[in-house]
């Protein structure tokens, strides 16, 4: 599949390079404009931490099981273990293949009222074909918006309890590969939006003044942060 073109955020012309933060706003629909949006450099926070060499969860439980004080340390303030997370994270990738350890960047909007966010953009080292053939065996079928092939398992919004990734499929509804992104959301019309930003250069969030404001003025080094709107 041929990569489609970097998105060019609309704006004003910034003064400084394309930060990260910005390369991910860049791709997020201006639907999102009024949700809360969450953003995280996973990569960056391990290399803040010393923890480069931590490349899945496999690694995690590694130095989990160490005697080192410091690595545990490193590993409490760098990488996200708490409550049931950790669990979550083997089904993930078991079922899936999506290894959160392994993600290096991720922007997803914050959704108080439901289970799971609205729609969900990663960037990380996992093996795309993997993923699709695990989809495809966990009952997805095939659709294409606007040429752009996705994965989607039942209705919008829900999940049935009985399927294996239960509440983990929730935001896994709808599923779709945009080189260099993984792209999800809970329904048809949020995946198709967020297509619609990558490959027909539809508005991104970067529109709004506020988010193209804030962005260009964090710059580069933000690990993580939440756009949180006036409402």
């Amino acid at each position: 599949m041929t990569a489609p073109p970097t998105p060019v955020p609309p704006g004003p012309v910034s003064t400084v390079p394309m930060s990260p933060l910005m390369e991910s706003l860049a791709v997020t629909p201006l639907a999102f404009a009024d949700s809360p949006i969450l953003f995280a450099d996973y990569a960056g926070s391990r290399a803040a931490t010393g923890l480069e060499g931590v490349q899945g969860i496999d690694d995690v439980l590694s130095a989990l099981s160490t005697d080192n004080p410091e690595v545990m340390q490193r590993i409490y303030e760098g990488l996200a273990i708490g409550g049931d997370f950790l669990s979550r994270t083997v089904t993930l990738k078991d079922r899936v293949g999506l290894d959160v350890y392994a993600f290096d960047r991720s922007i997803w909007s914050l959704e108080p009222k439901h289970e799971a966010p609205g729609f969900l953009l990663i960037q990380g080292k996992f093996d795309i074909e993997n993923v699709i053939d695990n989809l495809m065996e966990l009952d997805y079928t095939n659709d294409s918006h606007m040429g752009a092939d996705y994965y989607r398992l039942g209705d919008d919004f829900g999940y049935s309890i009985a399927h294996p990734l239960r509440g983990l499929g929730l935001t896994l509804n709808r599923v779709a590969w945009l080189d260099p992104w993984l792209v999800a959301a809970r329904s048809t019309g949020t995946i198709a939006g967020l297509i619609g930003v990558q490959r027909d250069g539809k508005p991104s969030i970067l529109v709004n003044d506020g988010h193209w404001a804030l962005a260009e003025a964090v710059g580069e080094g933000l690990l993580g942060g939440a756009y949180m709107p006036p409402r």
